[in-house]
């Protein structure tokens, strides 16, 4: 995308998009976080569920998830800080 129009004439992108520090998407299918995985090493705010599925919990402990308890107001204002 072109932020020329907000950030000015002279703006030139200087990022490189395989390290870009936050990536905000939404996936439509199961493999769609996997292969998301696979090209960056992204930290995935899931649900709170995705801890107690056999095999995927301790992965995503692993790779120090963020798991939000969506039940939980004051959660999301812990998983922001």
């Amino acid at each position: 995308m072109c932020y020329k129009k907000f950030l000015g004439p002279d703006w030139v992108a200087d990022y490189d998009w395989q390290h870009c520090s936050t990536v905000v998407c939404n996936h439509s299918a199961f493999l769609d976080s996997m292969v998301h995985g696979l090209t960056q090493y992204p930290c995935i705010v899931a649900k709170m569920e995705i801890k107690n599925i056999p095999g995927i919990g301790p992965i995503s402990d692993a790779a120090q998830n963020l798991h939000l308890d969506r039940s939980s107001k004051g959660d999301k204002s812990a998983i922001i800080k």
